[in-house]
């Protein structure tokens, strides 16, 4: 048996059943992660640690310091990738953004960590005795509580009690206000800078100056990077944050998809004139473990062999997905399985006579990703041209007001 065996070429799909009689259900979880071209194109080999598919020593050193394949798939899942987004486009220092990051993946230079390397005779912490971990250091020592009680935030501190650092930061990052977010992590930084300070310094300074100095230089760097860094920014080719109609004679299709949770993905693409009418929508239900990029150059895959089979000539592809539109229109082609959803959209829009591709925020993508919940068969799809669902004609109503 070769892999080709295991290969629907009618659907372009894997053959689950085929790979059942074969695979282990782990190994068809990690099949399913693969897109597969109806083009059917040679194999390649790619490195999946990397974004464009291509070996570095670097990503291999990376690999190696994790340990397994488990625990680095732990660092690029989508859940952790959403944490380090949240930290990297606050408003806060860089240097505050960084002591964050390390407080979540837990290489702050406290005692554990350095007798783990042989630099210190002891686990325990300077101030009592209990083992310091990055959680004991700043959240359950004792003079950390006290801090955080002086500062308003030991009712939180409390709530939060039974979580690690990197799930406590996430709460905070998830239910607190903008203010209460970024003062929570500058009190987090000065109790750090106060710790060494204590371990370290034969006078050290007091606590409640270092803590205003910390709180007033975050403050500072925010006003700073509202005032100046926003007029800095270069143009990433984002759209804005509503649907806009095509010029007339133009076909403007809008394509995204939706991850179910449970190993199943949504896809929807709607059609419409220079006029806001919906002329069709197509929606689609498939089995895969897909990432969120791979999915929606998939369900701009969709879209573009819908259009094409509805003989559209002069079309605008759009889509929310940033990324996926920027490769498109630089035909960003890679080894990975994003990089052969690119190869797919460049080949179907080159059979169309004129098309644009365009980017606009999910604002302005409703349309798309309702009809992408349409369909809730698996290995199923429908094309409507007439009498759609009421939520589908009064949201597109909407992007008209």
């Amino acid at each position: 048996m070769t892999v080709a065996d295991l290969i629907d070429t009618d659907q372009g799909c894997w053959n689950i059943e085929a790979a059942r009689a074969v695979l282990t259900e782990a190994d068809i979880d990690l099949l399913l992660q693969l897109p597969l071209s109806k083009r059917l194109p040679r194999d390649e080999l790619f490195w999946w640690p990397t974004k464009d598919g291509s070996y570095t020593v670097k990503s291999g050193y990376w690999l190696g310091r994790r340990g397994s394949v488990s625990n680095a798939n732990h660092e690029t899942d989508e859940d952790t990738q959403s944490l380090w987004r949240m930290i990297w486009r606050m408003n806060i220092p860089p240097k505050l953004a960084h002591f964050t990051w390390r407080v979540c993946v837990g290489i702050l230079a406290v005692q554990k960590n350095l007798f783990s390397r042989h630099c210190c005779m002891s686990p325990s912490c300077n101030f009592c005795e209990e083992e310091e971990c990055s959680n004991h250091a700043l959240f359950q020592c004792e003079w950390a509580k006290r801090v955080w009680e002086d500062y308003g935030y030991g009712d939180i501190i409390e709530a939060t009690g039974e979580l690690f650092c990197r799930e406590r930061v996430e709460w905070i990052l998830t239910n607190l206000e903008e203010e209460g977010k970024w003062r929570f992590l500058a009190v987090a930084w000065a109790i750090w800078t106060i710790r060494n300070q204590r371990i370290f310094e034969e006078t050290p300074p007091p606590p409640e100056l270092v803590l205003t100095g910390f709180v007033k230089m975050v403050t500072d760097y925010r006003l700073y990077a509202t005032r100046v860094l926003s007029f800095t920014r270069n143009d990433n080719g984002a759209g804005g944050n509503s649907w806009s109609a095509p010029d007339v004679g133009r076909v403007k299709i809008n394509t995204d998809a939706y991850l179910t949770g449970s190993g199943e993905v949504g896809l929807g693409v709607v059609a419409r004139d220079a006029n806001g009418r919906v002329l069709w929508t197509g929606s689609k239900r498939v089995r895969a473990g897909w990432d969120v990029a791979i999915a929606e150059a998939q369900a701009a895959i969709f879209g573009l062999e819908v259009a094409q089979a509805r003989n559209e000539t002069s079309i605008i592809l759009e889509s929310d997905a940033l990324n996926l539109v920027n490769a498109i229109r630089t035909k960003l082609l890679t080894r990975t399985p994003l990089g052969l959803g690119v190869d797919d959209i460049c080949y179907l829009l080159s059979s169309f006579p004129s098309y644009v591709v365009s980017h606009v925020k999910r604002g302005g993508n409703t349309v798309a990703h309702a009809v992408a919940r349409l369909c809730e068969t698996v290995g199923s799809a429908f094309v409507l041209s007439a009498d759609f669902p009421q939520a589908i004609s009064a949201l597109a109503e909407i992007d008209l007001i």
